[in-house]
Order: structure tokens, then C-alpha cells, then sequence
């Protein structure tokens, strides 16, 4: 997990997206790419992006735009005739599709107040750990998670959405390296 990015923002009521957290998560991946293509094509590795919203899924595609037409060397993996070009998708639309590295953008996070408020999308639905559950399993060697927020910041107690409860634990996990494991949680 990358450190978090407190001085980000969620844009709640506007974009609904978290523009720094979509620019940091870009300007890893172009860096990434670049290196990656000092390698042998069969040894490069492939590239995803998971986000929480449609929104920010359409901010990062929009970054892409524009970082591939500032490093053309990097249209590589986002050519349509490769196995796998890079994507970016939503929780909604993620399923089926694995990458070597996923870069998972929580999106949500502080609002201009300060807040982590308690709504995450799909996650606060019924059956929406299972998203979260379908999205931290599509990386084949590596996930890295983007957050504006620790865990230990969320405030569980305040709702009943078995989704981000799951996602608490999971944020701990990616923060910690250790599955905090209880009774109300078997699995993620």
C-alpha cells in the first residue's frame, strides 16, 4: 500500500472522483511501463487499475490520454491486439479480468470538511464485500492499493455495511501485511 495521501481530497458532491489519487496512481504506472520496457516483451508484465466509481475509472482513462501522448513509448500496453492491454475498470465491471500488477484506487476518502464519510458505492450494498472481495483477487503477482485514508481512520462503528467492514480489515491488510481475522469475518 502506498502511504496514504492525506492532503487529498474526494470530490463528493462534484466529480466524484479523487484527483490526486488518480495523477499519483497514473504517474506510478507510466513509470512502471517505462521501466518495464527495457525488458523483453515476454517479460513484461501487464497493468490494471480497479477504482471504486465510474468516475474516477473515466479520470484515470483521461490521464492515460494524456500521458500517452506526452511518452508515445508507452502505447505498447495499450495496444488492443496484445492478450492483455492495460485497463482500467470499475468495481462494477472488474470480473474476469487479471493483470500481473492491479492498482487499486479506494477513491473515496476526506471530504472538503475533513470527513471520511461512510458511503463507499457498490461496497455498501448487500452482497458488496463480494465486490471488494472479486477486486483485491485480480492481481496475479502484485496489488498495490492507493487510499487517501488508514484504516484505523474509518469508522466502523457507525454502520452496518458488512462491505465496509470488509474493506477496514482489507485497508489494515494492505497496510500491516497481516489478514486481521475474527469472527464476523472468515474470509475475504
Amino acid at each position: 500500500m502506498h502511504d496514504p495521501l492525506p492532503e487529498s481530497e474526494y470530490d463528493r458532491g462534484k466529480s466524484r472522483t479523487n484527483k490526486l489519487e488518480a495523477e499519483r496512481i497514473v504517474a506510478d504506472a507510466v513509470e512502471r511501463m517505462k521501466g518495464w520496457l527495457k525488458l523483453p516483451e515476454d517479460k513484461r508484465l501487464t497493468l490494471g487499475v480497479i477504482t471504486f466509481n465510474t468516475q474516477q475509472q473515466t479520470l484515470i482513462m483521461d490521464l492515460f490520454d494524456r500521458e500517452r501522448r506526452r511518452f508515445q513509448e508507452i502505447e505498447w500496453f495499450f495496444d488492443e491486439e496484445r492478450v492483455e492491454p492495460t485497463v482500467v475498470k470499475n468495481l462494477e465491471n472488474v470480473q474476469g479480468d487479471e493483470r500481473d500488477v492491479m492498482l487499486f484506487s479506494i477513491t473515496f476518502g476526506r471530504t472538503d470538511k475533513g470527513t471520511i464519510p461512510l458511503n463507499f458505492g457498490a461496497i455498501n450494498k448487500i452482497g458488496g464485500e463480494r465486490r471488494l472481495n472479486v477486486a483485491v483477487t485480480r492481481a496475479r503477482e502484485e496489488l498495490i492499493v492507493y487510499s487517501s485514508f488508514k484504516a484505523e481512520e474509518l469508522n466502523t462503528e457507525r454502520t452496518s455495511s458488512v462491505g465496509v467492514h470488509h474493506l477496514k480489515k482489507f485497508l489494515d491488510f494492505a497496510e500491516r501485511g497481516t489478514l486481521p481475522f475474527g469472527p464476523q469475518m472468515k474470509a475475504l
